[in-house]
C-alpha cells in the first residue's frame, strides 16, 4: 500500500467556504491511493502525494489516445484551408488524412499553403511492393503522430513530433520501424499496439533521447517492454479498465513506463473541480501580488 507522511496539506483546507468539501474530496481520492490520477489530482491541490509511485492509471483517462482516434477528417475543412483564408483557429487541433501510396508528397505539398496542422491521424495504405514513403523535403511541423498504417512505410517521419503512436494493422508488414524513427529526438511520448513493435527499435534510448513516456496498449499480463526501456524509463505502472469500459473484464489494459512521476500529467489526463482551481489559482495570484508589494 502507497504511504502519504504527514505533511503539506493543501491551503483550501483553510478557506471556510470549501474546507469540508475539499476534505471529502481528499479522503475520497484516498481510496485510490495506488492510481496516477490521485497522485496528479494531490498534486493540482497542493497537498501531500503518496511516496511511493502510482501503481496504475485508468485506461479512460488516458485521453490523449482518444482525441487522435476521434480527429475530424481533412475532407470537411480542406476547401477552406487552400483558399488562403484559413487562420489556427479554423483549423481542429486533432486532423485526420487518409493517404494512400505515392500521395505523401502531395499532401506535404498541400500542407505548405496552411501550415496549421499540429496532430494529425494519418491512415495509409501500401502494399509491399510499393511502401509508402515519408520524404524529409516539405515535412510538417507536426507535434503529434498516429499512424494507422494497412501496408509498410519508409523514409523519415516529420522530426519534431511530441507524441507518436504506432497502430499498424499488421505488424509484420514489412515496416523497419527503427529506420522510420531516426532523428526523431523531440519525442517524449511514444504509444505502441504491442510489444512486438519494439523488437525493431534496437537501442531506443540511443534513437528517441528525449523519450519520457512508453505506453504499450497490448492487453496482456506480463507486457516484455520492459526489459527494453528499464534502464531509462524505471518506473511502471498498469492500466486499468474504468467501469463500464469495453475493456472490464480483463486485468489490465495496457502498462506504462516512465521516468518520473513529473511527466504523468501528459498521458494522465484528469482535473481537479473547477471551484477548488479557481480558488486556488486566485490564492496564489495574491500570494504573488504580495510578494511584489514587499518593500526592499
Amino acid at each position: 500500500m502507497a504511504l502519504i507522511h504527514r505533511g503539506r496539506r493543501s491551503p483550501l483546507m483553510d478557506v471556510m467556504f470549501v474546507r469540508l468539501s475539499v476534505r471529502r474530496y481528499i479522503t475520497d481520492l484516498k481510496k485510490d491511493i495506488n492510481s496516477a490520477e490521485t497522485f496528479i489530482l494531490l498534486g493540482q491541490l497542493r497537498h501531500q502525494q503518496p511516496k511511493n509511485t502510482p501503481s496504475w492509471m485508468r485506461v479512460d483517462s488516458f485521453t490523449l489516445i482518444h482525441k487522435f482516434w476521434l480527429a475530424d477528417p481533412y475532407s470537411e475543412f480542406e476547401t477552406i484551408m487552400h483558399e488562403g483564408e484559413a487562420c489556427e483557429e479554423d483549423i481542429p487541433d486533432y486532423v485526420r488524412f487518409d493517404v494512400d501510396c505515392g500521395d505523401i508528397e502531395k499532401l506535404y505539398e498541400k500542407l505548405l499553403e496552411s501550415p496549421f496542422c499540429t496532430n494529425v491521424k494519418l491512415v495509409t495504405y501500401s502494399d509491399r511492393k510499393n511502401p509508402l514513403y515519408f520524404p524529409l523535403l516539405n515535412a510538417p511541423l507536426w507535434k503529434g503522430l498516429l499512424l494507422h498504417n494497412d501496408g509498410p512505410i519508409a523514409g523519415d517521419l516529420p522530426p519534431l513530433l511530441e507524441m507518436l503512436v504506432l497502430d499498424p494493422v499488421h505488424p509484420a508488414d514489412g515496416t523497419d520501424y527503427g529506420e522510420i524513427m531516426e532523428g526523431l529526438s523531440y519525442l517524449k511520448v511514444l504509444v505502441i499496439k504491442e510489444c512486438s513493435l519494439l523488437a525493431y527499435i534496437l537501442d531506443l534510448q540511443a534513437m528517441l533521447p528525449s523519450l519520457e513516456v512508453l505506453v504499450c496498449q497490448e492487453v496482456i499480463e506480463e507486457c516484455s517492454c520492459y526489459e527494453a526501456v528499464e534502464y531509462f524509463l524505471p518506473q511502471m505502472m498498469k492500466m486499468v479498465p474504468s467501469p463500464g469500459n469495453q475493456l472490464r473484464n480483463r486485468t489490465w489494459g495496457g502498462h506504462v513506463y516512465y521516468a518520473n512521476t513529473d511527466v504523468l500529467s501528459e498521458i494522465c489526463d484528469v482535473q481537479i473541480p473547477d471551484e477548488f482551481r479557481r480558488r486556488l489559482d486566485t490564492m496564489i495570484e495574491g500570494q504573488q501580488g504580495d510578494s511584489l508589494n514587499m518593500p526592499d
